[in-house]
């Protein structure tokens, strides 16, 4: 069975960071992040341009998508 790498951040989410993921997120959650589990996180879910974005863009729109 293969594990998606999202499932693995909200389960990371979950124990770790307790309000990561809600759109409009203010908190600093997403900070805690490496910017490879957030360009990865991203490419779940079919973010356009997120290979020329910094880890400031991409948590960006990670809270708006």
């Amino acid at each position: 069975m293969r594990v998606h790498f999202l499932d693995l951040v909200v389960q990371r989410a979950k124990t770790n960071l307790p309000t990561a993921g809600k759109r409009g997120d203010k908190m600093s959650e997403y900070e805690k992040l490496t910017e490879g589990e957030l360009q990865e996180w991203a490419r779940e879910i079919s973010i356009e341009m997120r290979s020329r974005m910094d880890k400031d863009k991409l948590i960006g729109a990670l809270r708006n998508h």
